[in-house]
């Protein structure tokens, strides 16, 4: 439970931080740094088993990771999707999302059975940097308006049904 509430305390940390950053670099500028907290996180997973305490640090790299790379995907696909077929862009986002989460446990069981823990953090890795590269740096997009969590917070308070809709649908999706 610790590990994981690690976890979402430095998502929840870092998301400000992607925010400010992707004004300046971007969002796929956000998606490339988050590579960096999951570099970090790869070889502090496989060498935990040796020195426990970088679950520790595995833990808050995945946190940061996660942050950033969230932030830097909702924005970018928000900034770039289609204005009258946004709906159907949600769509088809969610329904690659449905094929990895099929795809990839027994993908990862095949490699784990056959070569081992490390060989899937580190097909993990290599999967990442081709993703990376594939994604690019040109015709990025940044953010051009200031968040505050407060502003967040308010919205949620003032449209309750639609927040608890969406976390609803967030739940029974992911």
């Amino acid at each position: 439970i610790s590990y994981y509430l690690l976890i979402f305390l430095f998502k929840f940390i870092s998301l400000p931080i992607a925010e400010n950053a992707s004004q300046r670099i971007g969002f796929k500028g956000i998606i490339w740094a988050s590579a960096i907290p999951f570099f970090i996180f790869i070889p502090s997973l496989v060498h935990a088993q040796e020195a426990p305490l970088l679950l520790i640090v595995a833990a808050i790299s995945f946190g940061i990771h996660s942050g950033f790379f969230w932030w830097g995907y909702h924005g970018y696909f928000t900034k770039t999707a289609e204005k009258f077929h946004f709906g159907r862009r949600v769509g088809q986002a969610r329904l690659l999302d449905t094929i990895a989460s099929v795809v990839t446990p027994f993908t990862g069981a095949v490699i784990v059975n056959f070569f081992g823990f490390t060989a899937l953090f580190v097909a993990a890795a290599v999967i990442v940097i081709v993703s990376l590269f594939l994604l690019g740096k040109d015709h990025d997009k940044r953010q051009k308006t200031d968040v505050k969590y407060v502003d967040v917070l308010k919205l949620i308070k003032k449209h309750k049904h639609s927040f608890l809709k969406q976390e609803k649908t967030l739940i029974i999706l992911d």
